[in-house]
């Protein structure tokens, strides 16, 4: 969903709840908008989702966004604040459409038995703009045979009729004041997208051919002021797409057409002539376009989320990346729904060299995003392949994928695992070590591993704790060893194979280090079994033990040590912390003294299914689980856990409950406060994704009521961009505040008078712009009381 604003200063996307206020000549983002930042609940889950945003018809500098739970706020973006929040009463909304002073409403009522949305107008004016009423809406047409999945709808310029896609070949036009002025026209292609000339009656729709047919003399007499005129509609078609055109726009004033598809190409067609230019190799599908009313900027979004900024000789002068998605992959919705699949196979890695987190991005590349700025660092060149659009979508490409990564303990090194499987040629297979120079900030190539477990697929693969050690697990039934090999005839090192290891023809999945008594132990689990090796001198591995402790199916998903001598194992529906204990025997033959293990089950609970497991401090172990609903598979039930070790006493709190919408599999992370040393969860960032490309951060506000003014209010707060001028209000307020300020600093002010909240309070006042400060209700209240000197009896 793109916007921009009237003065072309900036433009606006939505991300689910989230609407992201860009500078349109620098790129950078000025403010993230949403309404869950003025809630004050427990834990901030209950954000409803943005179905679509436009300006306030009377005031331009302002923004509306309708959200699908009926509320509507009104934005003022220059400032980032919110002005007011409406209710549309019973009516649930599915799109916006803003024509001329006019805002039409795609949607249908609660509780209403229809079985296809309605067309509403709302009635909007500046009177109930600046109060608290509940806005009304006036019925156009009901009962619409719209296609939901496509959700093509546009008004024309006059508001005389609507046009809209049915099904997957009828164009449906509706007049507005008669319903039997409803005429349809079949397609023989399946139609994708639809827009309307701005100046004559002409509908551009795309086709899954690839083709972009024109509709003309499509009106009945009655709309076209001719009684005796009989409707023949006439088509003419631009073809250059050879795949599904996903989005079609006029211009303005109706001279360029603008397209895109799954090609990554954006096409630019002259209207009356025909004639094309392109702009190509964009990167990936181009799902929306918008341009500006003297078509000096372009703007494409695409479905990764990248956005393109160009300008009208179509070369490229800004590209704004958050973070990637990667599933224009796969267009199986069905799919990325699912519970139990995921697009990000690596997970969400956080590297603490640059603060940020590592997953999965384009095509055989792993994306640096940066959740303080809520930018992509960089992009990750693992594969060396490009994206290459598919000749049939049915039958897409085969792109090597990034299945596995893992940083060592000091973020020197980077493992990664890469494959190729088409089922048809012989899979490939690459393990690949990288090293971070510090000094440039990028990854050099170390080490590459053709096949390190024959042809089979490797599971899992992590670091050794301060160690140049790397155990990989794989379907070839073994783990395996890589040792950093330091040559003593040149500089350069790089990593070598050590030993590898099996048990009983199952497949390892996983793998935790341990130390006990300075001993360096290694847990290995192998389906439902847990092994426990002894390091040896030698870096080889020797078996000790094995730990069973559940049912035959039940595989081991993960696996965490907890302190010294515990290890918390978790099957699909199980959860066992075991107790190790090192002990010495004596052998009769040899008669010489050994180490063995005394491993015991000191706690088993059964669990849902558990997403994350973390480690925090040295005594706790925090642990996301979900509950999908029975009913509704799009909702699950979120707990985070804690394990906490209270003198040899294992102890389970439930720490948050939530119910979240879940847009296929769900991946955690948990980021340290870096401003905070504590090792608490209350101090930990947690974040997770969806198959959409979605980031979110569960944040919990412990506000008391005497400490509004607290830190997490602030940072709250979007900071704005170094270039962005201030607006006439944000000076207004700054220069208000400071002779406030001024005012309150006087000698009375001194010795014991002085509030410790107060000067606190001042000086973030005094160092933070008034457009970047809470809503005045944050802190007003407390701030004045603290303000408030006693005045001597005399």
């Amino acid at each position: 969903m793109l916007l921009i604003s009237q003065d072309y200063k900036y433009f606006f996307t939505t991300d689910d709840s989230v609407i992201n206020v860009f500078n349109l000549n620098s790129g950078e983002i000025v403010f993230k908008l949403s309404h869950t930042d003025s809630l004050c609940s427990e834990l901030c889950t209950k954000e409803a989702s943005i179905v679509s945003i436009c300006l306030n018809p009377f005031n331009k500098y302002q923004l509306l966004s309708f959200h699908e739970n009926s509320t509507i706020c009104l934005w003022d973006y220059e400032d980032g604040l919110l002005m007011q929040t409406f209710d549309c009463g019973q009516l649930n909304i599915i799109k916006i459409l803003n024509v001329n002073s006019s805002i039409y409403a795609l949607g249908h009522l609660k509780n209403s038995n229809q079985s296809g949305p309605s067309f509403y107008r709302l009635l909007l004016d500046t009177s109930v703009l600046k109060s608290n009423k509940t806005i009304e809406h006036q019925l156009i047409v009901s009962n619409l045979s719209l296609n939901l999945d496509k959700l093509q709808i546009s008004v024309d310029k006059n508001e005389n009729y609507i046009a809209y896609i049915e099904g997957r070949k009828k164009i449906v036009i509706s007049h507005f004041k008669n319903s039997v002025y409803t005429l349809k026209y079949k397609s023989k292609i399946e139609l994708t997208c639809l827009a309307l000339h701005p100046n004559e009656d002409c509908i551009a729709t795309g086709t899954t051919s690839g083709k972009i047919i024109l509709w003309y003399n499509y009106l009945k007499g009655e709309l076209r002021n001719c009684a005796d005129y009989t409707p023949e509609p006439s088509e003419c078609v631009l073809h250059w797409h050879s795949l599904p055109v996903l989005c079609v726009y006029f211009s303005t004033e109706g001279s360029i057409l603008l397209s895109g598809g799954h090609e990554c190409v954006l096409v630019k067609w002259l209207f009356k002539s025909g004639q094309k230019d392109f702009k190509p190799r964009l990167g990936s599908p181009i799902t929306d376009i918008l341009a500006s009313i003297d078509n000096s900027v372009y703007i494409t979004k695409h479905l990764d989320n990248t956005i393109h900024l160009m300008g009208a000789n179509m070369k490229v002068v800004q590209t704004i990346s958050t973070f990637l998605c990667p599933h224009f992959q796969t267009m199986n919705k069905e799919m990325l729904k699912n519970a139990n699949f995921s697009l990000y196979p690596t997970g969400l890695t956080y590297f603490n060299r640059l603060n940020c987190l590592v997953t999965n991005g384009k095509p055989g590349h792993l994306q640096f995003y940066s959740t303080n700025s809520d930018k992509l660092l960089f992009n990750l060149d693992i594969v060396n392949e490009n994206y290459i659009s598919p000749e049939n979508l049915n039958r897409p490409n085969v792109h090597t994928e990034i299945e596995c990564l893992a940083f060592s303990s000091d973020s020197a090194w980077l493992a990664t695992v890469e494959r190729r499987d088409d089922s048809v040629t012989t899979p490939e297979t690459r393990l690949k070590f990288w090293f971070h120079d510090s000094t440039n900030n990028k990854f050099n190539l170390n080490t590459l591993v053709r096949h390190p477990h024959s042809y089979d697929r490797v599971n899992k693969i992590k670091f050794k704790p301060n160690g140049n050690i790397l155990l990989s697990c794989g379907q070839d039934g073994c783990f395996k060893s890589w040792t950093l090999n330091k040559s003593s005839q040149s500089a350069k090192s790089n990593w070598v194979y050590s030993t590898s290891n099996g048990y009983r023809d199952t497949n390892p999945n996983n793998v935790e280090f341990l130390t006990l008594n300075n001993s360096d132990y290694l847990a290995v689990s192998f389906n439902y079994i847990v092994t426990l090796w002894r390091f040896e001198s030698d870096n080889s591995f020797s078996y000790v033990d094995d730990l069973i402790h559940c049912h035959l199916g039940e595989n081991v998903k993960w696996m965490q040590k907890l302190s010294h001598s515990n290890l918390i194992v978790v099957h699909e529906q199980n959860l066992n912390i075991w107790n190790l204990e090192e002990s010495s025997s004596t052998e009769s033959l040899l008669d010489k003294n050994e180490l063995t293990l005394n491993s015991s089950c000191v706690l088993s609970e059964p669990v849902d299914d558990v997403l994350y497991v973390n480690l925090i401090g040295d005594s706790q172990v925090a642990i996301i689980s979900r509950k999908l609903d029975n009913l509704d598979n799009s909702k699950a039930k979120i707990k985070i856990s804690l394990i906490e070790k209270n003198k040899n006493i294992f102890e389970i709190k439930n720490i948050h409950e939530f119910v979240l919408n879940t847009n296929g599999f769900l991946n955690f992370v948990m980021i340290p406060n870096t401003e905070k040393n504590l090792s608490d969860l209350e101090c930990m960032n947690i974040f997770y994704a969806d198959n959409f490309g979605v980031v979110k951060k569960l944040r919990k506000n412990n506000w008391s009521k005497n400490s509004h003014l607290d830190e997490l209010s602030w940072d709250n707060r979007k900071k704005m961009t170094k270039n962005q001028v201030e607006s006439n209000l944000a000076r207004i307020l700054a220069q208000k505040n400071s002779d406030m300020i001024n005012t309150g600093l006087s000698d009375n002010l001194l010795g014991d008078q002085k509030n410790e909240y107060f000067e606190t309070s001042l000086k973030k006042i005094e160092n933070t712009p008034a457009f970047l400060m809470p809503q005045i209700g944050d802190f007003c209240l407390n701030l004045l009381k603290s303000m408030l000197i006693k005045q001597n009896e005399n």
